[in-house]
């Protein structure tokens, strides 16, 4: 099964590395798109054995006019990649996927949500949740986050330390395969948050040609 992760930075995101590791490690062919293939933290990803993309995918508002290229891009690499679920980890990398996708697109989507700050707006909460389609679906990252999904009215989201493969069962037409990747993002998400990086792995990334 194929997983496509959306991250805005190279610089931090820690958490990403981590969950990214983690499901590799368990067998999952993973892709990752990052804004540069360097920075900070490449040599963590390098290290985590997914295969590497130079995409920017958060949303171009220093340089808005290159928001419809940049659209264009995100499908070529999803067409490219051709994953059985995406995730994506920040506001501006969900945006640009729904606006590049549309509400209607048949793969899952996955938005983990690092924190609060667009929901304790009125229009960037608005914004995020009415881009949302049928295949959406949060990770909380504390269950405050998940309390203000559910006052907004939204029922397809769990947290980092709940059972979320039901849910994802539903959302995926009861595919147990993408079930299953449901239950390792669970898991991954889990162990990132108390796993400490040491620097030293064993796999190898591929960078994408």
């Amino acid at each position: 099964m194929r997983i496509l992760h959306a991250v805005k930075t190279v610089d931090g995101a820690r958490w990403a590395v981590d969950q990214v590791r983690e499901l590799v490690a368990r067998g999952y062919d993973v892709h990752v798109a990052l804004p540069a293939l360097s920075g900070r933290l490449l040599r963590q990803w390098e290290e985590t054995g997914a295969t590497l993309h130079a995409q920017p995918m958060d949303l171009p508002v220093a340089v808005p006019w290159r928001l419809t290229f940049l659209l264009e891009q995100v499908r070529r690499l999803v067409d490219r990649v051709k994953p059985d679920l995406i995730h994506s980890h920040f506001f501006g990398t969900t945006l640009m996927l729904r606006m590049a996708l549309g509400r209607d697109h048949a793969v899952p989507r996955v938005f983990q949500v690092p924190g609060p700050l667009h929901l304790e707006h009125a229009f960037f909460r608005r914004w995020e949740l009415s881009s949302a389609g049928a295949n959406d679906s949060w990770i909380a990252s504390s269950r405050h986050v998940e309390s203000l999904y559910r006052a907004a009215g939204s029922q397809r989201i769990g947290s980092s330390s709940a059972t979320t493969a039901t849910a994802c069962s539903r959302r995926c037409r009861g595919k147990a395969a993408c079930a299953r990747i449901w239950a390792s993002l669970r898991t991954a998400s889990s162990s990132a948050t108390s796993t400490t990086f040491t620097g030293r792995s064993g796999f190898s990334a591929r960078r994408a040609g």
